[in-house]
């Protein structure tokens, strides 16, 4: 994947989180066109850049647990 298209997918990942659009993993990785492994990498690369995400079992989604702010 070229850098400016990762980049793209982390922000639209990042929006996705924020406002808790989200499902599972195997659902959101169809609506990013990517595979489940490469949304997992993207959420370590969100919390290896300070985000604290959980996962909520009630409302399949995921969720920041304090603000984040992605910045590049």
């Amino acid at each position: 994947m070229a850098f400016f298209e990762k980049i793209d997918t982390l922000k639209r990942l990042d929006l996705l989180i924020r406002t808790r659009q989200m499902g599972t993993s195997e659902s959101l990785s169809k609506i990013l066109n990517i595979s489940q492994r490469t949304f997992f990498n993207y959420l370590d690369e969100l919390r290896s850049r300070g985000a604290i995400i959980e996962y909520s079992k009630v409302t399949k989604s995921y969720f920041y647990v304090k603000i984040f702010v992605l910045k590049f």
